[in-house]
């Protein structure tokens, strides 16, 4: 972790504790919990009509906030790794998640505890220390954290919240001896199955790409042994057209997955911003009051709350479900173009057979066509099997969320 400035970490902030706080549009604080209050050493007097940057720390990377501010003005939640001050110069780091409402933004925060979290330090340091170097504007800071996100394998920032949270929100009930969460734990699964269609995807691009040059040794075989027109010749012409046909199945397919993908890592941010409300929400209710806030307006706001996060993520499943539908209609596809694989092949043995001797060109081409035909419905299957992966923890979720 940074130790750009002087400070130690807290030890008052615990895995159990979560707070929040609500802001107006411009981020001035209108509402906290007891543990914000107790957390950051300041009185409620003090935090009640402050800007929130009140406890922000030094060592934190204006990119981080450049991008939160931009997805939150935007009417996107947001969730990130933050390293705040209190009044005495201790520090604590929390996940945030910050929310969108129709009067300003909720933030939710819980102690960060996954091996995802280790990670964090050392990236937010670099970035600070580009910015503190006067080589990178906010905005560039920015791009570069998400240039050092994809780097970690993260494809966008979306990607990277949506893990973390999940990671945050399982590593914190593991620490607590608790239960994960049925539909939190349904995402994990359900979002490494999408993930794999990229694979598979891949896959099938290699098997077409290894039956790329057969039309030409098809035509050169037919000049050879035939006339113009002949049946080598048409293999040839069919086999052009297949590899024509797997091409836009191919094209469809990856833009599906990229769907899917984003409709899974949505929904699974959805489940875990749901968790955390409940127990935000649950804690509320329990914790001590904070003098002059009215604490029965808060609990509806966060009851409120819930319910939007549980609409949000029946939607967001719904949406896998329906990349999902797409998978199979363009499995079936793929078996058709399957079918085409082994016809020509079929076809290459016949004409094969009309000659006395062995014509080597045709048996190369005979033994790769078999190769593909046998590797396409492999990675089919696979992809089928995904598929039925992916239907049914849909469809287990479906309920829950509905219920």
């Amino acid at each position: 972790m940074s130790n750009d400035h002087p400070t130690r970490e807290t030890d008052r902030f615990n895995l159990e504790d979560l707070f929040f706080s609500r802001t107006d549009p411009r981020g001035v604080i209108q509402a906290a919990n007891s543990v914000f209050v107790h957390v950051s050493g300041f009185d409620w007097s003090d935090l009640e009509g402050a800007p929130h940057r009140i406890v922000r720390h030094p060592d934190m990377p204006s990119g981080v906030f450049h991008l939160m501010w931009q997805e939150i003005a935007a009417g996107r939640p947001i969730g990130a790794y933050v390293k705040n001050l209190a009044t005495d110069h201790t520090h604590y780091w929390v996940f945030a998640v910050v929310l969108p409402l129709d009067d300003g933004y909720l933030s939710m925060r819980l102690k960060p505890s996954s091996d995802l979290f280790a990670e964090i330090g050392d990236l937010y340091a670099a970035l600070r220390g580009e910015e503190n170097a006067g080589r990178v504007t906010p905005e560039q800071s920015q791009d570069l954290l998400l240039q050092k996100l994809r780097d970690m394998g993260y494809p966008d920032y979306d990607t990277f919240m949506s893990y973390a949270l999940s990671e945050e929100l399982g590593a914190r009930a593991t620490g607590m001896r608790r239960r994960v969460d049925h539909g939190l734990q349904a995402m994990r699964g359900l979002a490494e199955a999408v993930h794999n269609m990229h694979r598979y995807g891949d896959m099938v691009d290699t098997i077409f790409h290894s039956t790329a040059l057969i039309p030409n040794n098809l035509s050169i075989q037919a000049r050879s042994l035939e006339g113009a027109n002949g049946p080598i010749s048409v293999i040839s012409t069919n086999h052009q057209v297949m590899a024509q046909s797997l091409g836009d199945i191919l094209r469809r397919f990856r833009t599906a997955v990229v769907d899917g993908v984003a409709h899974t890592g949505l929904a699974r941010f959805n489940a875990g911003v749901r968790v955390l409300t409940q127990d935000v929400a649950t804690q509320f209710r329990n914790n001590p009051a904070v003098a002059g806030l009215d604490s029965d307006a808060e609990a509806r706001r966060l009851a409120t709350l819930i319910t939007d996060c549980q609409i949000r993520e029946t939607a967001s499943v719904s949406k896998v479900m329906r990349a999902v539908a797409a998978y199979r209609g363009m499995s079936t596809d793929m078996r058709r173009v399957m079918s085409g694989l082994e016809m020509s092949r079929v076809m290459c043995k016949i004409e094969q057979s009309k000659y006395a001797k062995n014509v080597d060109g045709l048996n190369e081409i005979v033994g790769r066509l078999h190769r593909a035909e046998r590797q396409l419905s492999e990675v089919i299957d696979s992809i089928e099997t995904s598929i039925s992966v992916i239907e049914d923890r849909t469809n287990r979720l479906m309920p829950v969320r509905a219920a």
